[in-house]
């Protein structure tokens, strides 16, 4: 179960999810179509769709709706289960930013409807020659855990 925490001196929040060091990275210079159009198989549930623009469940995601969300300190950190939405919204190769735009701002509006989930973040992925493509994260409690793609680069980059 992946798990929220937040350090006690420094107050950084982050999202440890173990199995996730274990994936594979794609090569960024990969011959032939983009991740999306190679792997179509990896692509979650469909949640939304206007225009071109799909919203959709992440095919690994990293918080789920099961679990606590409680608060509890262990080893000096606060720690919680990583409880909430996270949501994939990718558009065409040659997409417009303004039209992932508006599919995130449907998708929060229509998240906010539930009463567990308190604050959002949207964050752009940055991928070479593919998909227009943003990760929407919804959680229980009002302070967002830092991006995640960058917390990941930097701990495999550091070994651990």
């Amino acid at each position: 179960m992946a798990e929220v925490r937040t350090c006690p001196v420094t107050g950084r929040t982050v999202i440890v999810r173990p199995e996730w060091v274990d994936v594979p990275a794609v090569p960024s210079r990969a011959v032939g179509a983009c991740e999306d159009c190679r792997r179509p198989h990896r692509a979650g549930a469909l949640v939304a769709r206007a225009f071109d623009v799909t919203a959709r469940a992440h095919p690994v995601p990293v918080l789920a709706l099961e679990g606590d969300p409680a608060a509890r300190t262990e080893a000096g950190a606060v720690r919680r289960d990583a409880f909430g939405i996270h949501e994939r919204i990718a558009g065409p190769h040659v997409a417009r930013e303004g039209l992932l735009l508006d599919m995130v701002a449907q998708r929060i509006d229509a998240l906010r409807r539930d009463a567990r989930l308190r604050s959002f973040r949207a964050g752009r992925r940055h991928v070479a020659g593919g998909h227009a493509v943003w990760n929407l994260y919804g959680l229980p409690w009002e302070v967002a855990p830092e991006a995640l793609a960058p917390w990941r680069a930097r701990e495999r980059s550091d070994g651990a």
